[in-house]
């Protein structure tokens, strides 16, 4: 009997996968952050992991921005100094835009492997992700 998983069935997952954290993504961008917050913990029971949500999420903030604007990612938020978490997540956005695989790796592994601190990093990246995507909102709409 083979053991392995078809390549259908794991790319039926990846995708699964993927529209579950874009929908964590989307629920943020919304204001809906017990919903978001949720969705993380959700991906989190089902999937026993984050790493591919990080890099989905980073990479769908890449994408929402215009190039020219993407200078403004790898800018910290005014309260990184007091906020570590965010100035992780800027740094996350910054690996991924650079591709800087071994940053990402670093920085992802930085991450204490408690329940607690894994929920509190993906929201902090939700979280710059959602202020820079209103602030580009905001700018496009004057």
């Amino acid at each position: 009997m083979d053991t392995h998983r078809s390549t259908d069935e794991a790319c039926a997952e990846h995708g699964a996968f993927r529209r579950r954290a874009i929908a964590a993504l989307d629920q943020a961008v919304a204001g809906d952050l017990p919903g978001a917050r949720l969705a993380v913990l959700d991906l989190q029971v089902h999937y026993g992991h984050l790493t591919e949500a990080l890099l989905v999420w980073a990479d769908t903030v890449i994408g929402r921005t215009p190039p020219a604007q993407h200078p403004a990612l790898l800018t910290p938020p005014d309260n990184a100094a007091d906020d570590p978490v965010a100035a992780w997540a800027v740094k996350v956005i910054t690996a991924r835009l650079t591709n800087d695989k071994e940053a990402f790796a670093t920085l992802r592994l930085s991450v204490p492997r408690r329940r607690e601190a894994v929920e509190a990093h993906a929201m902090g990246l939700l979280k710059v992700i959602t202020d820079h995507l209103r602030a580009g909102e905001a700018g496009s709409a004057r």
